[in-house]
């Protein structure tokens, strides 16, 4: 599971839209909440702080 900014929005429209701001930051809390809560390991943590899926 990774949190995937909004299809079509650039950095710039993301920041300036609450809207898609909070949608972004709710689907960043979902996939760790995901991590922490269903994988409880160091390995689905760290894989959590790399910039996206690995093989990307």
């Amino acid at each position: 599971m990774w949190a995937k900014r909004p299809e079509g929005s650039t950095l710039d429209a993301l920041v300036t839209s609450p809207a898609e701001m909070n949608r972004w930051l709710g689907d960043i809390d979902r996939a760790l909440g995901y991590v922490r809560d269903e994988e409880r390991c160091a390995e689905s943590y760290e894989a959590s702080m790399v910039p996206g899926p690995r093989g990307a």
